[in-house]
């Protein structure tokens, strides 16, 4: 019997997130490749900047992924 206990994130989706996700990543353990991304990268910016000023940026919508992969990324119909 495998006693090692794991961490998980459990977290509550609307039908429409849930089916909306699963279409965009539908790669058996993409999901969990992305969200540890995101995850390391949250606690990064929390500890670079301090955890109350990056939750209340991400919750008041003062700054999230679109604004973050903007200032990196090109508009995909860039690249045509």
């Amino acid at each position: 019997m495998n006693t090692k206990y794991v961490p998980r994130l459990s977290i509550d989706l609307t039908q429409e997130q849930h089916d909306q996700l699963n279409k965009i990543i539908c790669q058996h353990g993409l999901k969990k490749l992305v969200f540890t991304c995101i995850i390391d990268d949250f606690i990064s910016l929390c500890n670079k900047h301090g955890a109350g000023e990056i939750i209340g940026a991400l919750t008041s919508k003062v700054i999230g992924i679109n604004e973050i992969c903007n200032l990196v990324m090109k508009d995909k119909n860039d690249y045509n």
